[in-house]
């Protein structure tokens, strides 16, 4: 497929930017979906190019090689035409708002609490799932997910007591990056060991956060790329099978 040969534009109207953008996504990668939230949030005119991981084409390959030579290729890459071609769910995503959303950076330190929430938000939900068949550790860990809660919720508050979203009503780079997680967090934990998520935040009196997580999933981006439920899960189930046979071999 050739690649879209496109005109530099800026957004006028409810008219879309053209740049020349190829996003390579899987379409279940947590990681490619922040950088396609970020593309549909700013209205960019992109092209979609599946990627099966399980059996990488060699364009994929080489093309992922443009942007990080001797890396294991993997989702997202972002080729921006006549320009440079950008892999990393971070650089990617971060490269779409500052490029085509400016504003939603409104200073260097609120750059900086963003790029801390995309590190500390609490929903890695697969250290849960990994040790879903041991009570004991899956106790402490659900403990230590509750407690993370908690944390989250304070730092929510420092950056905007209100909210809905990090930094009040400004969708941006960080509610970007950890939607997918939140989402998948909300959905896996419910199938595999019985845990709803909103529960663990009115238990824990993490009011904010749930505040949060309930608008970063009712973002129409959002919802637009998220995986289906059934897909999803498939996927996780093959993930934790993958798992738990290394874990197998490794005794």
């Amino acid at each position: 497929m050739l690649f879209l040969s496109v005109l530099l534009a800026a957004i006028v109207g409810n008219s879309k930017i053209v740049y020349g953008l190829r996003l390579w996504n899987s379409g279940t990668c947590p990681y490619a979906q922040r950088t396609w939230i970020a593309l549909e949030e700013v209205g960019a005119d992109y092209e979609m190019q599946k990627v099966d991981l399980q059996n990488k084409s060699e364009e994929f390959i080489a093309k992922y090689s443009e942007a990080n030579p001797g890396g294991r290729a993997k989702v997202p890459v972002l080729e921006v035409e006549h320009a440079m071609t950008l892999t990393e769910s971070v650089p990617c995503t971060e490269y779409v708002f500052e490029k085509f959303a400016p504003a939603s950076f409104q200073s260097v330190e609120q750059k900086a609490q963003a790029r801390l929430a995309v590190e500390i938000h609490p929903f890695n939900y697969f250290q849960l799932l990994r040790v879903r068949n041991d009570p004991e550790a899956l106790a402490d860990a659900v403990s230590s997910f509750g407690a993370s809660m908690q944390h989250f919720n304070s730092f929510l508050l420092t950056c905007s007591p209100e909210g809905p979203y990090l930094f009040g009503d400004t969708f941006g780079f960080a509610d970007a990056c950890i939607a997918p997680f939140a989402q998948r967090c909300l959905i896996t934990l419910r199938f595999f060991i019985d845990i709803e998520l909103f529960e663990v935040c009115t238990l824990r009196n993490a009011h904010r956060t749930k505040a949060y997580i309930e608008a970063i999933l009712d973002r129409p981006s959002v919802k637009a790329t998220a995986p289906d439920s059934d897909v999803l899960l498939e996927s996780t189930k093959t993930m934790l099978l993958r798992f738990d046979d290394t874990k197998e071999t490794k005794r």
